[in-house]
C-alpha cells in the first residue's frame, strides 16, 4: 500500500508538492537573510529593480520559511534589501535545511537556462513605455542579445598529397607520421 504524502496541516501533496503554507505581509527587514545565499547583486540590477518596484510595485512574493528565530529568507534577497522596512508579500514554505539549500542552489540557475525568442522580445519591447535609466539600460542589453545560432559543422579537411615524407615510424604497427609543422 502506497501512503500519500501530506503536510503537517493535513493538506494532501500532489505530484508536485505544494510547499506553500501561507502568504504573509511583513516588514522586509524583519526577515533574516539566508546564510547560504550565494547570489551577489550589482548596483545596476538594484537600480533597475527599484525603478520597476516604484513603477509597478510588488507583483510577486519573497519566499521564506519559519524558524525558531523567525522568518528566514530563501528567495528574494535583493527585493528584501531594497524594500528596507516596507511591508512585502512573503510566501511561507515548509522545507527542511537540505531542501532549502537545494532550492537556493537551483532556483535562479534553472530560470537562467531559458532562451530568448528575439522576435517575441522585440515585439514586447516595442509596446513598452519605460522611464527609468537603469531599466532602459537593462532592456537595451537584453535586446542586444543575439539568438542562439545553430552550431556549424566541422571545417572540411584539406586534400593532402600522398607523397608527403615521414619523419617517424612506429616500431610496433608501422604507422608513419611527420613531426613537421604545416
Amino acid at each position: 500500500m502506497t501512503m500519500k504524502r501530506v503536510f503537517k496541516d493535513g493538506r494532501p501533496a500532489s505530484r508536485f508538492a505544494d510547499r506553500v503554507v501561507e502568504l504573509r505581509r511583513v516588514p522586509a527587514d524583519t526577515i533574516k537573510p539566508n546564510p547560504w545565499n550565494w547570489r551577489l547583486h550589482p548596483q545596476n540590477q538594484s537600480d533597475a529593480l527599484v525603478e520597476v518596484l516604484e513603477d509597478i510595485g510588488f507583483a510577486g512574493a519573497l519566499v521564506a520559511r519559519d524558524t525558531p528565530e523567525g522568518l528566514e529568507l530563501i528567495d528574494g534577497h535583493l527585493r528584501q534589501e531594497v524594500a528596507g522596512s516596507d511591508v512585502v508579500p512573503v510566501l511561507v514554505v515548509e522545507m527542511d535545511d537540505q531542501e532549502v539549500r537545494r532550492l537556493l542552489a537551483t532556483l535562479d540557475p534553472i530560470g537562467a537556462m531559458a532562451q530568448t525568442d528575439t522576435s517575441a522580445l522585440q515585439a514586447l519591447l516595442e509596446t513598452l513605455e519605460v522611464k527609468g535609466e537603469a531599466t532602459l539600460a537593462m532592456l537595451g542589453e537584453l535586446a542586444a542579445v543575439e539568438e542562439p545560432k545553430e552550431p556549424e559543422g566541422p571545417p572540411e579537411f584539406p586534400e593532402i598529397p600522398g607523397d608527403i615524407g615521414t619523419d617517424y615510424l612506429c616500431p610496433s604497427c608501422g604507422y608513419e607520421w611527420s613531426g613537421k609543422a604545416r
